[in-house]
């Protein structure tokens, strides 16, 4: 502050102007009277006038010394003040002299004093974030309070404010105080960890995913008092550090906490689907008395028809990926609404890498259950291959909705965040349906193979069997494969596809039939190849099983049954016209002609007495002949032939044509009796009658009526 101080100012000129005054004043009053006019001074009036004017003026004298007097008294006193003041000017001058040094010295004693004041407050203020340790450390260890939540995290802030401030501060006995401050967050975070725990285990109880999505209602959410609860704490515990001395992150703690919490809801929601479909596979599936061969899943009674054979989907594969995909999708639902509510919103790496780690029970339940799945089907692919078509099935119609669902949406938490959290380790985990279908693709594409080989070693197995002409196992298991190959056409036709066209056959002594005429790129087409060679294969098979019946009548008759059950039972379905086509017809009615005509040789054999020879045979009339020789041989014809159709009864008592195959059993009786027996008969007949060739006819013929009727008899 700077000192200031009046000015000097002269006073003499008051003086002087009090004696100007006074001087003008008598000059005034002196004159006056002679500036009148004449006549003025003259008259009696003016005489009078002057008289008092004169009075007037010894009075204003008066007045005027005294005033005079008491100026000059005036002019005294000012000079007086004057030198009073001049003597006061001098000794302020003095004293600002004195006090300006003063004046510098406490300026700096003030700076001291505030610096001094500044470092008590900072050091008041240092002592207290010491001190908030053992004021805070109480409420941290006795936990939150369910209903007062935010005075908790309030004290946890407090510890976060001084441990932030001593950071900065950088004290040397800072280090032991900041590590308990540490500590003591990680409690608090502890204590709200445990609280989160409470509140989210209570809305994590399992569910049975089929009380929902079939019924069309929506899966359960996290509930709105719960979200209120429990962002606040998440949002808390995202700004808390983490713990230097064994890396405890509070926030990372708790969304793996979360996490596990969630995924074994979801794990134990899923797990009775698991359960029920292993226990499907094991204690239903080909328990009934299958047949052989690898696509053996049914067994058959006498009429063919299979019994317990594996409908597709009834082991419940697609309801089980379902509920893991919509829960899985639901749960997204729920995470990205907590975490996008937090303060700030988590980043969707954040969320993907979380959500990574929440699916994990998900993931192993679904790699160990198909695992299961797989080692059983393997040891038993001759029974549950229709289960394994299926299983791939499930997986192919659910791989699209399970990369969109699981792989894309936890597959984004690759690497690290801005909130610190790792992704899942596992990370094949996501894309499991993937290298669990690529793995049973590969076992079961080993079944096309091995059903064409076990179809070929079938008449080699039975061959020291005769077999009868009913329909044999291989035809039925032709029927039943091709049926259930077209069933599974959508599952089948890929595999096939990747197997490659024609090397199913590559172990097999039959030639592929559409190898060389196929687009590699067209599965139906590569499907319908197969089918063919299949077909081909079963024909040859059974030409081969029919060997082992050594009468060619009965082989034959055997041919024609079965070839004629898979033509009428294929024709009847869209199999034939579908994915046969026209090799497949073409094959059919090549092989049911060459059975045909085996049948016919039987017959023609029969016929063959009731014919004219060519030569000098036993039929032949020359002139060298007799009569009675003639008639001889006539008689013996009419043996050999009723002999031969006595032996077609027999055959056909023992070995009948199908009775299922009315239009086989009509083609060969018109072919036969009214084509083949008969004309020959009648003519035979005539022409024996007109040459008279016995005398008792009816002992060596029948009537034709008869004949007619034991030969239709053969084909009712």
């Amino acid at each position: 502050m700077t000192l200031g101080l009046a000015p000097r100012v002269g006073r003499r000129t008051e003086s002087n102007t009090g004696s100007e005054v006074e001087r003008l004043c008598l000059t005034n009053i002196v004159t006056k009277p002679y500036h009148q006019s004449s006549d003025q001074r003259c008259s009696p009036e003016s005489t009078s006038t002057m008289s008092v004017s004169w009075q007037d003026n010894d009075d204003a004298l008066a007045e005027l010394e005294l005033l005079a007097q008491n100026q000059r008294k005036l002019n005294q006193l000012t000079q007086r003040m004057t030198g009073i003041l001049s003597g006061f000017d001098r000794r302020l001058a003095s004293l600002e002299g004195t006090l300006l040094p003063i004046h510098h010295r406490t300026q700096t004693l003030n700076r001291v004093e505030k610096n001094v004041e500044a470092t008590l407050e900072a050091l008041q203020h240092t002592l207290g974030h010491f001190n908030v340790v053992d004021e805070e450390e109480p409420k941290i260890l006795k936990g939150p309070d369910v209903h007062n939540v935010s005075s908790y995290l309030d004290t946890i802030d407090r510890l976060v404010r001084g441990l932030e401030y001593l950071k900065r501060s950088d004290l040397k006995s800072q280090e032991g105080v900041v590590r308990r401050m540490h500590d003591l967050i990680e409690t608090g975070s502890r204590n709200l960890t445990t609280l989160l725990e409470e509140w989210v285990s209570a809305e994590s109880v399992p569910i049975s995913p089929e009380d929902y999505g079939p019924r069309g209602l929506p899966l359960p959410i996290l509930s709105g008092s719960t979200l209120e609860a429990i962002i606040p704490i998440f949002s808390r515990l995202k700004t808390l550090p983490t713990n230097p001395s064994n890396g405890y992150a509070p926030f990372l703690a708790a969304l793996s906490l979360y996490s596990d919490l969630r995924g074994s809801y979801l794990e134990q929601s899923i797990a009775p689907l698991g359960k029920r479909l292993v226990d499907f596979a094991t204690d239903r599936v080909g328990n009934s008395n299958a047949s052989r061969g690898a696509m053996m899943t049914a067994a058959f009674d006498a009429e063919g028809e299979d019994e317990g054979a594996y409908q597709r989907g009834s082991a419940g594969a697609k309801e089980w990926l379902a509920a893991i995909l919509d829960l899985a999708e639901n749960e997204h639902a729920i995470l990205t609404n907590l975490l996008r509510g937090l303060t700030p919103p988590s980043s969707s790496s954040t969320i993907a890498s979380t959500f990574s780690r929440l699916l994990r029970p998900v993931l192993r339940h679904f790699t160990a259950t198909v695992t299961a799945l797989q080692s059983h089907v393997r040891r038993n692919m001759s029974t549950h291959t229709l289960f394994s078509l299926d299983l791939i099935g499930a997986l192919s119609d659910a791989q699209m909705r399970w990369n969109s669902v699981i792989v894309n949406a936890a597959g984004k938490g690759g690497g690290g965040n801005e909130d610190g959290i790792a992704s899942s380790s596992d990370g094949s985990g996501a894309h499991a349906l993937g290298e669990q279908l690529q793995s049973l693709r590969t076992s079961t594409m080993n079944v096309f193979i091995g059903f064409l080989n076990d179809v070929q070693s079938l008449p080699r197995q039975r061959e020291s069997e005769v077999p009868s002409t009913n329909i044999n196992e291989i035809t039925y298991l032709c029927l039943t494969f091709l049926r259930q190959m077209c069933d599974y056409a959508d599952v089948v036709a890929p595999l096939l596809a990747t197997l490659g066209a024609g090397n199913w056959m590559m172990s097999s002594n039959t030639a592929p039939v559409l190898s060389l005429s196929i687009n590699p790129g067209d599965q139906r087409g590569i499907l319908s190849q197969y089918l063919c060679d299949t077909l081909a294969t079963v024909l040859e098979a059974l030409r081969a099983r029919s060997r082992a019946i050594k009468q060619p009548s009965t082989a034959s008759i055997f041919l024609l049954n079965n070839i004629g059950r898979l033509q009428r039972d294929l024709s009847m379905t869209s199999i034939l016209s579908d994915y046969l086509g026209a090799t497949g017809t073409e094959l059919l009615q090549r092989s049911m002609g060459d059975a045909r005509n085996a049948y016919l040789d039987a017959w023609r054999s029969v016929v063959s007495a009731l014919q004219e020879d060519s030569g000098d045979g036993p039929g032949a009339t020359t002139d060298n002949t007799s009569a009675k020789s003639q008639k001889e041989d006539a008689k013996q014809r009419f043996a050999r032939f009723f002999e031969g159709l006595e032996d077609l009864e027999r055959l056909h008592l023992a070995y009948p044509l199908s009775r299922d195959d009315d239009e086989l059993r009509r083609g060969l009786r018109r072919e036969v009796v009214s084509h083949m027996v008969l004309p020959a008969y009648r003519r035979f007949v005539a022409r024996q009658m007109a040459a008279q060739f016995s005398s008792n006819p009816s002992k060596h013929m029948r009537p034709e009526g008869e004949v007619e009727d034991r030969l239709l008899r053969l084909f009712a």
